[in-house]
Order: structure tokens, then sequence, then C-alpha cells
């Protein structure tokens, strides 16, 4: 359990829902026709968008197919 959370996915799982005592506290979004995987992310609370910012690189990694895929992220 990450934040004592519950995480719902929607069609095709590429939408997220993130809830906290059936309360929505976080949406992840993916953005469809794409190059790679971008998503939007919604943070009700904006003290856990960094949260929930690893917690979608986490949900993008276990659900990635190709088995080589890196994450690389840059922080300037």
């Amino acid at each position: 359990d990450f934040m004592n959370l519950e995480i719902i996915g929607h069609i095709f799982e590429w939408n997220y829902e993130f809830r906290k005592d059936e309360e929505t506290v976080g949406l992840m979004q993916r953005k469809i026709l794409c190059w790679g995987n971008v998503y939007y992310l919604t943070a009700m609370n904006l003290a856990d968008e960094l949260n929930y910012l690893v917690l979608s690189l986490a949900i993008d990694a276990a659900r990635s197919e190709d088995e080589d895929a890196a994450i690389m992220c840059s922080i300037s």
C-alpha cells in the first residue's frame, strides 16, 4: 500500500484514479496518439504531486511490454 491509496484503472488501463477513504485524491490520464508514453497528472493536494509522479512512473514501468525499456528522468 503506497500512502494507503486505492488505485482504480479505467478503460484499457490507460487512466487511473487514486483514491483515499473513498475520495479521489489524484488522477493519471494517458494522452493518446503520442510518440511514447505521455501522462497528465492531477493532484487534488499539491503537496502530494511528487508522490503521485513516483507512483505513475511505477505504474508505467509495470505496464511496459518492453522488458528492456528504461525510465530516464532528468531534473534541471
